[in-house]
């Protein structure tokens, strides 16, 4: 049998006073005298009453909730943006609901009955590759934007600085002595995609060394990457090193470059991005640009809130730099 729940009005009756009592004691928003409070609060604890936030917050119409949507939780890099998200909601008091830009309620996307049923108090959305998106957001609604930014307007956008990343990448393997690296995107017209490819190309202009052209695409997958790194491998047998935009790839990459009869590193060093928990379990061990997931996570959280707050915030792309982590993939 369930419990029926503890309510104000029982809190008020045990203790002897109004409900009205009872919330301005719970809510610090009126003068109790300290024998009232002492009392109304040692009955709170005995029945263990736990005050209905969500319903308070309707009545005073605000929130202290803020809707995290994604395009997939399903990702290896979404995880920690959200958890960066709920430790920064966490540190200012407020609630994260989590939910995919593909749900619906009440025939209409999820996030816009959020806002219209009044759940949240403002929507952080979020992607697992960086790209525009065009989520229609209900007027006055603050609204921030985690490895994504919106087409129609302005709004806080937190990115991770991808041409330094693959200016990093390319730089350690010019470092190494390399001279023909290759460069594999993902999807070609896709912005971190070219991003990481004109870092590429600023190294290779800032350490006066000429950009072979050899590039390819691999569609972001294992096998993406092993095709495009057979088809660089058969048109130039000279490649000694490649920069390979996401870690899936770079696993297809290193099988086309055990089946050409080269060696990891002594013949081709590889270079991924992302950091995802395969970049560990290859052998060599995977050399890879870290995405700072977590501190862009935290970092959109906070900009959303200073909007629902009110405070002062400007409505532009902030970058994060990308962290180079060097493993056995690259022999250095």
């Amino acid at each position: 049998m369930t419990k029926a729940r503890v309510t104000l009005k029982d809190i008020a009756k045990v203790a002897g006073v109004s409900t009205a009592t009872v919330s301005h004691v719970l809510n610090n928003t009126a003068p109790i005298s300290p024998e009232t409070s002492t009392r109304v609060l040692e009955v709170v604890r005995d029945f263990n009453y736990e005050p209905n936030i969500v319903a308070r917050n309707l009545r005073k119409q605000e929130t202290r909730t803020i809707g995290f949507i994604a395009n997939t939780v399903m990702s290896d890099l979404v995880p920690d943006m959200m958890g960066g998200a709920m430790q920064a909601a966490m540190d200012k008091g407020y609630n994260l609901i989590v939910g995919e830009s593909r749900q619906r309620a009440e025939s209409m996307d999820f996030h816009e009955w959020l806002v219209r049923s009044r759940q949240v108090g403002g929507l952080l959305f979020c992607s697992n590759w960086v790209t525009e998106v065009d989520y229609p957001v209900p007027a006055h609604t603050p609204a921030a934007y985690l490895y994504c930014f919106s087409k129609k307007e302005p709004r806080s956008s937190v990115l991770p600085d991808s041409v330094k990343g693959g200016y990093t990448a390319t730089s350690h393997l010019l470092s190494l002595g390399r001279t023909r690296i290759a460069y594999i995107g993902g999807t070609p017209n896709w912005r971190c995609t070219k991003d990481r490819w004109e870092g590429y190309k600023m190294a290779h202009a800032d350490a006066k060394r000429p950009d072979v052209g050899l590039v390819d695409y691999g569609n972001w997958t294992i096998e993406g990457g092993y095709q495009a790194g057979a088809r660089l491998l058969n048109r130039d047998a000279q490649i000694d090193a490649f920069f390979v935009a996401n870690d899936l790839m770079a696993v297809g990459v290193m099988d086309a470059v055990r089946e050409h009869g080269l060696e990891i590193p002594r013949d081709v060093s590889i270079v991924g991005y992302d950091d995802v928990p395969i970049a560990l379990a290859t052998r060599p061990a995977l050399t890879t640009i870290k995405l700072p997931n977590y501190d862009m996570g935290y970092a959109a959280c906070n900009l959303l809130i200073d909007k629902i707050e009110g405070n002062d915030t400007d409505d532009l792309v902030h970058e994060y730099d990308c962290k180079l982590v060097i493993r056995d993939s690259c022999g250095a």
